[in-house]
């Protein structure tokens, strides 16, 4: 059967509620944290940087990274559009700008703030890498406000862009970004949460909506 890493609340959400959305039967399964019993086998035989998601499939081959994980089960499902819209678009065009916007531009700018030591070793300059990569996700999160103030979703139907969207606006909530003037970048993730894939893949991974 299928198996897809995750971490909680992680980047991994996303092709989680992809996998629901399609209806492809699929087990999640925790991927051991560094330092944690069953990481260095993780490492070895699932993903060599130790990261999520990875998706395992039932032939034992292994996909990871975001955008690629999505173009893969996009074909999965014949006549579904509910990840990523039809092929050769121009909604599948922006479905994937959105979505590497969200891997690429909104993503990495997180990685400081979760842990600036990784970028900074001096602790004094912690405080002016974190403001800096707070600006530039606010500066960028603007402009995924503006777009939804155009359309319910960003692509012009629902999909996976979306749902990365999503997932760092989650992060931003969590860590009390002041969001309360994106509110239509908010009412988004206020619809997406009442999905049944997302209630479904939040439950499985033992998170909250926000």
């Amino acid at each position: 059967m299928t198996t897809l890493y995750f971490s909680p609340g992680s980047c991994s959400l996303v092709p989680h509620i992809a996998l629901e959305e399609l209806g492809i039967t699929f087990t999640a399964q925790r991927a051991p944290r560094p330092g944690a019993d069953g990481h260095a086998e993780y490492m070895k035989n699932i993903n060599p940087t130790g990261a999520v998601p990875a998706l395992v499939l039932d032939d034992n081959k292994i996909i990871t990274q975001n955008v690629a994980i999505v173009d893969y089960l996009s074909g999965q499902k014949a006549g579904s559009n509910s990840v990523l819209p039809v092929q050769g678009s121009y909604a599948r065009s922006q479905a994937l700008r959105w979505l590497c916007f969200a891997n690429s531009d909104i993503h990495p700018k997180f990685g400081p703030l979760f842990g600036p030591s990784r970028f900074v070793s001096d602790e004094a300059n912690h405080a002016d890498l974190k403001a800096n990569c707070s600006k530039a996700i606010m500066d960028l999160f603007a402009m995924v406000d503006e777009q939804y103030q155009q359309r319910e979703w960003i692509a012009g139907e629902f999909s996976a862009a979306d749902v990365y969207l999503y997932v760092v606006m989650r992060w931003s909530l969590m860590m009390k970004f002041p969001v309360e003037n994106l509110k239509a970048y908010r009412g988004m993730v206020d619809r997406i949460q009442t999905r049944d894939s997302v209630k479904r893949a939040m439950a499985t991974q033992g998170i909250a909506a926000v």
